[in-house]
């Protein structure tokens, strides 16, 4: 069995979109909220169920008005991803005309964007569960989707524009074994689509994977796109500790599983690179746009975020303040390792029950580990594209 993992390239440039020097941007879009399946741990707030045509077609509009308010310039780009996801957006019980739907949000998306920019190199990417009978069907869209981006942009001449992510967390997600069979059942129809498994960092999830799991463990040549847990409801559940991060990171090592947020680290010292995307990534949810992901995914008081900065919060000052807060929780000025460090998701450990480790940064023990090992680093070098 053959992945191509090209989509994977869109992820390792991470810069400030406002630069002229950051060639790359992305759209988080969440189209609406409504989902066949109840994650536990799921940072949704569940405001938007309601699936409307009209509201899904403005998606477009809104995201270029954002940018265009905050000083983004797209004759600067070169590649936009626009990651679209629910909810479940292929859930059996969509109705048919709403791919119809999804064809036309490409197809504004694509010739708005054109437009500012003829150049563009603009890639679709889905985000879903699985847990859907009706693959035909979405795999006819996603033809269908390369087939529309094609005929709008001659110049394109990458093999496809569309990709396919999965979700997949082996606690509190799926209700029992025969839905991660289905799942896994649905990631081998789709091979030539997959892009990405998503994969949550939740205390619980980590163990199962530490302890042995037979779905991950089947996937783990493919690109995992490691995410760190969003504190909210049932946190003291969820929230892993330092020590817990770093035997993650330990395992994915030894194990070579080729999870994003470790095979960067790995290669930092050569490849610098944050792991934390919130300076390129516009999130959109609910008919807004923003940067400021404590508020886009959280539904905790935004004060265990940025404490008494909260007051001078705004789509502008909150990524530096997330990165400050981090940086002086953890003390990193003093980490040898800070000037290539990928450092996390600065937002989510800056929230104020998330513990560092009296052992030390479960990064610098990382680094530490991994030092010399020149057979992990060609690995992790040469991994972006896997072969099974």
């Amino acid at each position: 069995m053959n992945f191509d993992l090209k989509c994977s390239k869109n992820r390792v440039e991470v810069l400030d979109p406002k630069s002229t020097l950051s060639k790359k941007l992305e759209f988080s879009v969440s189209l609406f909220e409504n989902c066949n399946l109840s994650c536990k741990f799921c940072f949704s707030k569940n405001k938007y169920k309601i699936i409307d045509k009209q509201s899904i077609l403005n998606v477009p509009y809104i995201c270029l008005e954002y940018i265009k308010n905050n000083g983004i310039d797209l004759s600067t780009k070169e590649d936009i991803n626009i990651s679209t996801w629910g909810g479940e957006i292929f859930s059996d019980s969509i109705p048919d005309y709403l791919f119809d739907t999804y064809i036309e949000y490409v197809k504004i998306f694509t010739e708005l964007f054109l437009k500012e920019n003829p150049t563009l190199d603009i890639h679709f990417n889905w985000l879903s569960n699985g847990i859907f009978k009706n693959r035909n069907r979405v795999l006819d869209f996603l033809k269908k989707v390369d087939e529309t981006y094609t005929s709008l942009h001659s110049e394109h001449h990458e093999e496809t524009s569309t990709k396919i992510s999965f979700s997949y967390d082996p606690v509190d997600r799926f209700p029992s074994d025969k839905y991660k069979d289905w799942w896994y059942e649905t990631v081998l129809f789709f091979k030539d689509y997959v892009s990405t498994i998503s994969f949550t960092m939740t205390k619980p999830n980590i163990e199962a994977v530490l302890s042995g799991d037979k779905w991950f463990d089947s996937v783990k040549h493919l690109e995992i796109d490691g995410n760190y847990y969003w504190p909210n409801n049932n946190w003291e559940k969820y929230l892993p500790s330092d020590d817990l991060y770093f035997e993650f990171f330990k395992y994915c090592a030894d194990n070579r599983v080729n999870c994003n947020i470790v095979r960067q680290t790995i290669t930092s010292k050569i490849m610098p690179i944050r792991s934390c995307i919130c300076d390129s990534t516009i999130q959109y949810m609910g008919e807004t746009c923003t940067r400021n992901c404590v508020s886009r995914t959280s539904n905790q008081n935004p004060e265990l975020f940025y404490g008494d900065k909260v007051d001078v919060v705004d789509e502008f000052t909150c990524t530096d303040l997330k990165k400050n807060i981090y940086i002086e929780k953890r003390g990193c000025l003093d980490c040898k390792h800070f000037p290539y460090c990928t450092m996390g998701c600065v937002g989510s450990m800056c929230f104020k029950h998330f513990q560092v480790s009296s052992k030390n940064c479960f990064l610098n023990r990382f680094y530490k580990y991994i030092e010399g090992n020149t057979d992990l680093l060609e690995w992790a070098m040469n991994s972006s594209k896997v072969t099974d």
